[in-house]
């Protein structure tokens, strides 16, 4: 609920927020000066608060008239950038972006399609992987309002889902395909690296996205204009792609990687021997390195989108498991440097 609610508060504008503030502080002024009773305050705060959610309800109700095109994306990154586009092509209203800012290429997928699932996902997060609280407790309200926001989207509206060759976007693929299975949109899926390829082709340059967030407001703009022409998904294909969904969800293992254009779950240990490599690579005469440049190395030599927390989470597994030592305290990877036992 107060996730909620910071999330409808920080949709509104800065003549709306004003006006909410001034009336929820007018009715305490003037509870003040008739010297109300807390239970007559309370009624007046209560009808404050249920005009607003009234109001949000008008406001969701006009989006969906208005709505054109709905745009799924996987990471903060993407979904910035890709509003930013659609703001500049002036296309923010009739397009709508819906985002989840789960990391899916680590940590248990088991039946996460459940909410007994998404409970073991939230629990495994909070005691691995250093987040931030409010990211851990915004957790369950997160996945709840897409699935809500899923519910409500009129079947005639087309939807894109952007990804691109890595196992998180992938993987977040399947899951959404998965939840999108009893609606008859038209689904078009937009693969960033498959289509940056065609695009550049024609301006010769050779970068390729390992994730759609590693790409610009411009470049997304390229590929969108491309992928006007794509065709959508087919039955069969999104048949597959739920099957492949109901497989992962199957294991319970928790990194996933992506070779030879599948999807492979892998042990936690999976990268642990590459991470050592890259601390006695950078350790001179075997002295203290900081975590931060450790992780950025394996970042930058791997062709994985994995993410820095998990990372970040190995090296101090590896520490406990008494492979490597280290100064400092290990709350955040800015804190500590590591060094080979």
């Amino acid at each position: 609920m107060i996730a909620e609610l910071r999330k409808s508060i920080g949709a509104l504008s800065e003549d709306e927020a004003k006006s909410w503030l001034f009336q929820f502080l007018l009715h305490i002024s003037m509870a003040e000066e008739a010297k109300c009773e807390d239970e007559r305050l309370a009624e007046q705060v209560k009808k404050i608060h249920e005009g607003f959610l009234q109001s949000q309800a008008i406001r969701d109700r006009q989006e969906l008239q208005s709505l054109q095109k709905v745009h799924f994306v996987f990471g903060d990154s993407a979904s910035g950038s890709l509003k930013c586009m659609l703001r500049e092509k002036h296309r923010d209203v009739a397009e709508k972006v819906i985002s989840f800012s789960d990391q899916f290429s680590v940590g248990p997928i088991r039946n996460l399609q459940e909410t007994v699932g998404l409970l073991e996902r939230q629990e495994w997060l909070a005691n691995h992987i250093n987040l931030d609280d409010e990211y851990i407790d915004s957790f369950m309200d997160d996945y709840e309002k897409i699935g809500q926001a899923i519910e409500k989207l009129p079947e005639a509206i087309p939807i894109w889902i952007w990804t691109g060759n890595n196992a998180h976007e992938q993987t977040g693929l399947r899951y959404l395909l998965y939840q999108l299975k009893e609606k008859g949109n038209e689904i078009t899926v937009v693969n960033t690296a498959d289509l940056y390829q065609e695009v550049t082709q024609r301006t010769n340059q050779k970068y390729v996205p390992l994730h759609t967030g590693e790409l610009s407001p411009e470049r997304l703009k390229a590929i969108c204009e491309y992928s006007s022409s794509l065709r959508p998904v087919s039955k069969s294909e999104r048949a597959a792609l739920e099957k492949d969904w109901e497989v992962l969800s199957a294991s319970k293992d928790k990194v996933r990687v992506w070779k030879n254009h599948k999807i492979h779950s892998v042990g936690l240990d999976y990268f642990d021997e590459f991470i050592i490599g890259t601390v006695r690579k950078l350790s001179k005469k075997n002295t203290f390195i900081k975590s931060a440049r450790v992780i950025g190395e394996v970042i930058g030599h791997l062709e994985q989108y994995i993410g820095d927390g998990f990372f970040e989470y190995r090296l101090r597994q590896l520490s406990l498991n008494g492979l490597l030592e280290i100064k400092g305290v290990p709350k955040a990877m800015r804190y500590y440097s590591v060094r080979l036992r």
